[in-house]
């Protein structure tokens, strides 16, 4: 059988977002192979942690791109890779320069 966890994200000013994290695909003839193993779990749990920082890094930039004297947007001039070290593994970002 093959199963897809996904994850809704809600916004209150965007249109619900669906995120696949993770496929198993296994077969569950015995009572010993119902449930998630530990490496899916951990695998899930890391995939849902890099969904929810993503998100959040989207809405915090996105609230503090405007400049604070003049409020208008600041341009991007680029982005440097940032890895953002959790307790499910380490996350690649992409983080602006204005």
């Amino acid at each position: 059988m093959k199963f897809t966890i996904q994850v809704l994200i809600e916004s209150p000013d965007a249109p619900p977002l669906s995120v696949p994290i993770r496929t198993i695909e296994r077969s569950c003839e015995r009572v010993e192979e119902v449930g998630l193993r530990l490496e899916e779990a951990k695998a899930v749990l890391h995939g849902l942690q890099e969904q929810l920082i993503r998100q959040q890094l989207a809405g915090y930039l996105a609230a503090h791109r405007s400049c604070p004297c003049c409020h208008r947007l600041r341009p991007i001039k680029g982005y440097h890779a940032l890895r953002f070290r959790s307790a499910f593994g380490d996350i690649e970002l992409r983080s602006p320069r204005w």
